[in-house]
């Protein structure tokens, strides 16, 4: 952080972060504040760029589908995001994307976040379960377990 001049040029460095009272305390604070309100302040806290930091409150979990094709396979259009993934019938926190492990877009991958302490059994991928908008080939909402669950 620098303070700019009246010339509109960097007069000096400012502590970064401020010592308690310095004037730019609250120009500091504010952008930090709003960092952390969005994604935890940590570029490692588990949104979406997959770390996972104990301290941070959700994770970002990876759900396969399995890949099957036809009028009740995931839709093929990858901009149909899933309208609801419930993790033993509670919703998650928040549908990413269909994105697989390396948070690129694939049709039988589902990316959402869950709460850091939320207990995920490996064993049972099912306990996961992914619905898509109606299939106009059906018109049903399809249903699908995932087959497996990835937490980076």
């Amino acid at each position: 952080m620098y303070e700019i001049g009246s010339n509109g040029f960097e007069s000096r460095v400012l502590a970064t972060p401020p010592n308690a009272g310095d004037a730019h305390e609250d120009a500091y604070n504010a952008p930090v504040a709003r960092d952390q309100a969005i994604d935890g302040g940590n570029v490692n806290d588990g949104g979406n760029d997959g770390g996972g930091d104990p301290a941070s409150d959700t994770k970002v979990v990876y759900l396969e589908l399995e890949a099957i094709t036809g009028p009740v396979s995931p839709p093929g259009n990858l901009a149909v995001l899933p309208t609801g993934v419930t993790h033993q019938n509670v919703p998650v926190e928040m549908i990413l994307g269909r994105l697989n492990v390396d948070d690129i877009e694939q049709r039988y991958w589902v990316s959402v976040t869950l709460p850091i302490d939320k207990y995920i059994d490996f064993n049972i991928p099912a306990d996961f379960t992914v619905t898509f908008p109606n299939n106009a080939n059906t018109g049903a909402e399809p249903v699908f377990d995932a087959i497996r669950v990835v937490v980076p």
